[in-house]
C-alpha cells in the first residue's frame, strides 16, 4: 500500500471493518464501547458519513494508529498537506477478542502473561480433544454405526486439566498480589485461616458426585444418554443401547476415581508428615 494516496484505496468503512476485527473488536458494539460512542454513530460512518476529527482521534488511540492517515483516508485533509506520503495503516496480525480483553485489562504485565499462558493451555487442550474427536467420528462414519465410539475412548477425550490450569493461575495471582501490595500503597487484610482455596481434588470429587447423581434417558432416535440433576448432559456422547450407556457410566466413574486416587497420593507425598507431638 505504500506510496499511494490512501483516499484512492478502498473506503473508510472497509478499512475500519478490517482494522477493528484485527484488533479484536469483532462487532460494532464492542468497538463502540471502546470508543465511548453509540453504535448508530459507527453505522453512519459505514453509510458514508465523515467521522469528526475528535472521533478519529479516539479511533487512533483505540486502534493504535497515527491520526494523520485517518485524516487523509476520510478526506479531512489531502496527503499533500503533510508534505509526505501518508500510508493507510494496515491491519496487524489478527488477535481474538479474548486476547484483546487480556491485553486491555488493567492487570500488571506478569498477570497478563500468566493469563495468556492459561488461555494457550486451554486452547491447546481443546484443539487436541477436537482433533481426536474428529478422527474417531471419521472412523465411525467410515466403518458404520456397528462400531460406535468406545465409551472408554470417549471418556479419555473428556479428561481435562482445566481445574489444575485454573487453580495454578489463581494461586499465581494471589502470590503476585501479596508481593506487589506494598508497592501499590494499600494494606491488604490478612487472609482468614479458613479462606476457601481452589483445590483440584475437590473439583474431582464434584465431578464424581455429578456422574453418580446422573439419570439415564432415551431420546426420540432411540439413543441413550446421561443427564445431571441440573439438566446438563453428563457426557458429550450418546449410546446405542442401555447396556452400553451403563457400561460407559461405570467406566467413567472408575476412571475418574483412579485420577482422584492418584492426585490424593501425589498430594500426600508432597506434604511432609505432621509431628504428633506438636498436635
Amino acid at each position: 500500500m505504500s506510496g499511494d494516496n490512501p483516499a484512492d484505496r478502498g473506503n473508510f468503512s472497509d478499512w475500519l471493518t478490517a482494522m477493528a476485527k484485527a484488533m479484536g473488536y469483532g462487532t460494532d458494539a464492542a468497538l463502540s464501547d471502546a470508543l465511548g460512542i453509540s453504535q448508530s454513530t459507527i453505522l453512519r460512518w459505514r453509510q458514508g458519513s465523515k467521522p469528526s476529527i475528535r472521533h478519529l482521534a479516539s479511533l487512533s488511540r483505540v486502534l493504535g494508529t497515527r491520526l494523520e492517515p485517518l485524516l487523509v483516508l476520510t478526506n479531512h485533509v489531502s496527503a499533500d498537506a503533510f508534505g509526505m506520503n501518508i500510508d493507510t495503516p494496515e491491519p496487524p496480525s489478527a488477535i481474538t477478542e479474548t486476547v484483546r480483553k487480556i491485553k486491555d485489562s488493567t492487570l500488571g504485565e506478569p498477570l497478563k502473561e500468566r493469563l495468556m499462558e492459561y488461555w494457550e493451555l486451554r486452547l491447546n487442550e481443546e484443539r487436541g480433544r477436537l482433533y481426536a474427536l474428529i478422527k474417531a467420528l471419521e472412523e465411525e462414519e467410515r466403518t458404520g454405526t456397528d462400531n460406535p465410539l468406545d465409551p472408554v475412548e470417549a471418556y479419555r477425550l473428556m479428561k481435562t486439566d482445566m481445574p489444575k490450569h485454573f487453580a495454578d493461575t489463581v494461586m499465581f495471582a494471589r502470590s503476585y498480589f501479596d508481593k506487589t501490595a506494598p508497592r501499590r500503597g494499600t494494606r491488604r487484610r490478612a487472609r482468614k485461616p479458613d479462606a476457601i482455596e481452589i483445590d483440584p481434588i475437590s473439583v474431582q470429587h464434584h465431578l464424581i458426585g455429578g456422574i453418580e447423581a446422573s439419570t439415564l434417558h432415551q431420546d426420540s432416535d432411540g439413543r441413550w444418554f446421561w443427564v445431571r440433576p441440573e439438566g446438563e448432559p453428563t457426557f458429550q456422547v450418546t449410546y446405542a443401547s442401555e447396556e452400553e450407556a451403563i457400561k460407559g457410566h461405570q467406566t467413567a466413574l472408575s476412571a475418574i476415581r483412579n485420577i482422584l486416587e492418584e492426585a490424593m497420593n501425589k498430594r500426600d507425598r508432597q506434604e511432609p508428615p505432621q509431628d504428633p507431638s506438636k498436635g
